[in-house]
């Protein structure tokens, strides 16, 4: 991936293997699935011993590449990551301010960066200035925004750092992106969706409707001079 690119990824409300088929038979750039995170979607992962057969059979299921995204409900150590590793995956997300720097300095597998309210701009520079960060994944919303519609204040916010970072932003959806915003993110520096299922699909035939149409638009984005 790079900042030229628009991309759209699919964060499933479940580690799924027919949410991740329909995904990919939406053209969906990416699947993120998720352990030891609470907080995304309302829904509850657990560790990664409890969802693991689960990641396995989506591992499985489809062809396309496939993240982790690693939430803070539990303590991640070194042996969970390398089962983690094991596994696979294209990339591995978490927030900057729960990524161990064993994770960090782990040169086997790509790291898309979280950033959240509350870092200062000096902060952001910094970690796209690091070379083992692939990505900086911008999840700027907080509790009580999430599900509203976005608006001028996450525009600019979402401008300021793709200005300072040397690395793609993806914009987490937190917030609801209609697809007439995608050219105006696109305009803005944003390198990519990060479409949540709350956010986009009751069912799973709603969801992939709705990632087939973002990407379609984003498709259009991209062969845009």
């Amino acid at each position: 991936m790079t900042k030229r690119e628009f991309v759209i990824l699919a964060d499933l409300q479940s580690n799924s293997r027919e949410l991740a088929i329909a995904c990919e038979q939406a053209g969906a750039q990416s699947i993120i699935l998720h352990f030891n995170d609470d907080n995304s979607h309302g829904s509850r992962f657990g560790s990664l011993d409890i969802e693991e057969q689960s990641l396995r059979d989506c591992i499985g299921s489809v062809d396309t590449s496939l993240g982790i995204w690693i939430g803070d409900s539990r303590p991640l150590d070194t042996l969970v990551w390398e089962k983690c590793v094991a596994l696979g995956f294209s990339f591995v997300i978490m927030q900057a301010h729960h990524m161990p720097t064993f994770v960090w300095k782990d040169n086997r597998i790509p790291k898309f960066v979280g950033i959240g309210p509350g870092y200062i701009l000096e902060q952001v520079r910094t970690l796209a200035e690091f070379q083992e960060v692939s990505s900086l994944v911008a999840s700027l919303t907080p509790p009580s925004g999430h599900g509203l519609p976005l608006n001028l204040f996450d525009v600019a916010t979402l401008k300021l750092i793709t200005t300072l970072s040397k690395k793609p932003v993806l914009y987490s959806t937190q917030r609801k992106v209609r697809i007439e915003d995608v050219g105006l993110l696109a305009g803005e520096g944003c390198s990519g969706l990060i479409l949540k299922g709350s956010n986009y699909g009751e069912t799973t035939g709603e969801f992939k409707e709705n990632i087939t149409k973002f990407k379609a638009v984003s498709s259009q984005e991209h062969q845009s001079p």
